[in-house]
């Protein structure tokens, strides 16, 4: 992992799906640049009991007034950050799952951006349309969350 902070400085985004079942090959990079989580440790730095599948399900990444763009997520897992204060460490939680749980959140660095989303399969064909190329229910979601986001 390079750690010079021009590069840090120069910008990009960097975006991991990650569910559940990759959080130990993920957790090095997750620990080094976005103090992010697959679970968070209690108050006593003990790791909780793996948490609870959250599935297939639609929620919505931005308010735009009068109307509220969805996300899909095909196999979510809840996310966390390590740290009190989301603010002063530039993390935004970006879509919510059942129960009002973190599924995606950013953290600027520099000029950069590090994006974790809770769900390995998120960018697979299988998350963005059929295998004959219809969009789901009419809507074609997750390819409009990447145009705009």
């Amino acid at each position: 992992m390079h750690h010079d902070p021009a590069v840090r400085d120069r910008g990009g985004i960097f975006i991991l799906t990650a569910g559940y079942e990759c959080r130990e090959a993920a957790g090095p990079l997750l620990k080094t640049l976005a103090s992010t989580s697959a679970t968070v440790p209690d108050a006593t730095g003990n790791e909780p009991p793996p948490p609870e599948p959250m599935g297939h399900f639609k929620s919505p990444y931005i308010n735009l007034g009068d109307y509220m763009p969805h996300v899909r997520f095909h196999a979510a897992w809840p996310i966390g950050f390590i740290g009190k204060d989301y603010v002063a460490s530039n993390v935004r939680i970006i879509a919510n799952g059942p129960k009002n749980l973190p599924v995606m959140m950013a953290r600027r660095f520099g000029n950069g951006t590090f994006v974790l989303v809770g769900d390995t399969c998120f960018v697979m064909n299988k998350n963005l349309e059929w295998e004959d190329g219809r969009p789901f229910d009419g809507m074609r979601e997750n390819a409009d969350f990447w145009r705009y986001s």
